[in-house]
């Protein structure tokens, strides 16, 4: 992953963003971890892409006494971010590594656990991410290592009742990926990568988010604000085309309800 293929704000900028994210989806994420990892039994664990660290600073909570987690991001910023986020919390068993997500993944095999969540989407290899992880393990480590990754699945953002506005919007950041060279629906896609790759016993859950209320278009305004150069740089849409789009979903009731990016989530071993 490289700057270029990343539509997002970082560090300070991008906290509200995640700060949401990690409300909205945080829930499933550490739900489906529990059900597959005994933690008694791991030592070390890496989150590649952490961003911000909410997922780093939950997995160090539940390692207190036992073992350590590292957590890994391309971005300087994000890792200050998230390395002062741990201070604060006072987690001293949580450590930090810049580094993108392809080199991380040569070494994963050092670690018992490896997660990752909404990082893959911003990925231009994918496939060789997961066969370099796989790779990681010398043929003569017997033991097991586990990888649980989070991805969306954004056809499913939608409304019943703001369906077309819903759908531009949709459809707006669909065509975005593909200009990155992306895939934002590799939540979609990851089953028959992860197969590919030589993974086994690989487990699936797929999770819907809803939204109503003051704050249910609050996410898709983040996303379209944050990404505002993308989606001009790119002629997605125009400037004066995606302040249009933001007014119509600022015009949205609070009593509608909005289905987001679906969650689907992969748990195997190697």
């Amino acid at each position: 992953m490289g700057s270029d293929s990343y539509m997002y704000e970082v560090g300070e900028l991008g906290q509200s963003r995640l700060a949401l994210l990690h409300q909205l989806y945080a829930p499933y994420s550490c739900a489906f971890i529990k059900t597959h990892i005994q933690f008694k039994n791991i030592n070390r664990i890496v989150d590649i892409g952490c961003g911000a660290g909410y997922m780093s600073f939950w997995l160090a909570r539940q390692m207190a006494g036992m073992g350590t987690v590292t957590g890994v991001d391309i971005s300087s910023e994000q890792v200050t971010t998230s390395r002062e986020g741990s201070v604060v919390r006072g987690l001293q068993n949580i450590h930090y590594l810049q580094e993108d997500a392809h080199t991380i993944a040569k070494t994963s095999a050092q670690y018992d656990f490896t997660y990752t969540r909404f990082m893959m989407e911003h990925l231009r290899e994918p496939l060789a991410f997961l066969k370099q992880i796989k790779a990681s393990k010398p043929a003569q480590d017997k033991g097991k290592k586990y990888l649980i990754i989070d991805e969306a699945m954004h056809q499913s953002w939608d409304s019943s009742n703001h369906r077309d506005t819903l759908g531009v919007f949709r459809q707006s950041l669909l065509a975005l990926g593909d200009k990155l060279g992306v895939d934002f629906n590799i939540g979609l896609n990851l089953y028959h990568l992860l197969h590919d790759a030589g993974f086994k016993n690989i487990k699936v859950n797929c999770a819907q988010p809803v939204l109503s209320g003051a704050n249910n278009t609050q996410m898709i305004l983040a996303v379209l604000e944050e990404s505002r150069g993308k989606f001009i740089s790119h002629q997605i849409v125009s400037n004066e085309q995606l302040n249009a789009l933001i007014n119509q979903i600022t015009q949205i009731p609070s009593h509608t309800l909005i289905f987001l990016a679906s969650i689907v989530q992969y748990y195997c071993e190697y």
